[in-house]
């Protein structure tokens, strides 16, 4: 009802469909706690999560970070998955050396296309453009990992990052 409520001031359509309950809890002091992540037409907003901390029946904090609601026309992509890991691939392979994982390297570091996920991604100077992407975890070889996030209509690199800290001498 909270988020009902504070709707309009949110930016948010209807946040009873965008903000889907992930986890609830109950601390020593009795306030509950429920993490919501948005979603729009059934696709995650990526990074968006919020938290709402209540005491009986009393809203105490609102946290986290939305977006408003994404003004796209469709979450249908014109890209497929394997049309955007070739596009991943081919950018990783400027940055790193690419080959195969043998089946013991698979066994220690995971898949070499960990995640594929459909998701918005907003990009932008004020990171107020929704997209609609492909997210992609790839080793491209056991020392690396990127994470790739490839324009679902148009196949472009929106950003890309290794998710390894490496310490240079």
């Amino acid at each position: 009802q909270y988020l009902d409520y504070f709707s309009k001031a949110l930016r948010i359509v209807n946040p009873e469909k965008e903000f889907v309950l992930v986890r609830q809890s109950t601390d020593e002091q009795q306030q509950n706690h429920l993490r919501f992540r948005q979603q729009f037409q059934g696709v995650e907003v990526y990074g968006a999560e919020v938290m709402l901390h209540e005491k009986d029946g009393k809203i105490l904090l609102f946290n986290g970070r939305y977006f408003p609601t994404p003004a796209l026309r469709s979450v249908k992509p014109r890209l497929d998955v394997p049309q955007a890991i070739q596009a991943a691939l081919a950018d990783v392979q400027k940055k790193e050396t690419l080959r195969s994982l043998s089946a013991t390297e698979i066994d220690m570091v995971g898949e070499q296309i960990a995640k594929k996920q459909l998701v918005i991604f907003h990009t932008g100077p004020e990171q107020d453009v929704p997209k609609l992407c492909w997210y992609l975890e790839i080793a491209p070889n056991l020392h690396a990992r990127w994470a790739y996030f490839i324009d679902a209509e148009s196949g472009a690199v929106l950003k890309s990052h290794s998710l390894l800290c490496k310490m240079k001498h």
